[in-house]
């Protein structure tokens, strides 16, 4: 779960505060028990025993989305080619890719990160790191274009 709070920086609030819980949740069974009508029938009282408003902004999954196989692999074909080590992934982090795949053939390639760190403000890739990811890419896109 990952929880935000807005301003989370100065000690006086400006504005309209607000604050933001992610609920990330690899099996769909929990993220089913989530969305329960139990749970969203709980809101209100909780809201009011805390004396604050709250209400479901919005909500949304993935995870039911599958990438191109061709696409795929392409990518692991020019891993091999060029001596790139890789592994097949899950990634938990809601990419534009899941939303493209509905439309379009679609893979991703994941280059390392200082300490692993990824998806926060603590990540950093050095250039000469994501060299291979960017080589895979292309010749992986070449290909498709010259089947």
């Amino acid at each position: 779960m990952t929880c935000v709070s807005s301003p989370a920086t100065s000690p006086t609030i400006r504005g309209r505060p607000s604050y933001e819980a992610i609920a990330d949740l690899p099996a769909p069974e929990r993220a089913a028990r989530m969305a329960d009508p139990e749970v969203k029938a709980a809101i209100p009282d909780c809201a009011r025993r805390a004396n604050v408003e709250m209400r479901i902004a919005g909500e949304w999954q993935f995870g039911s989305e599958q990438f191109d196989p061709g696409c795929i692999r392409l990518i692991r074909e020019a891993a091999e080619q060029l001596g790139v080590p890789h592994r097949d992934i899950l990634s938990q982090a809601g990419h534009d890719a899941y939303y493209i795949s509905r439309i379009a053939p679609t893979a991703m390639i994941f280059t390392p990160c200082r300490d692993g760190v990824s998806h926060n403000e603590g990540e950093h890739a050095e250039l000469d790191d994501t060299v291979p990811g960017v080589n895979v890419l292309l010749h992986a896109v070449l290909a498709r274009a010259n089947r």
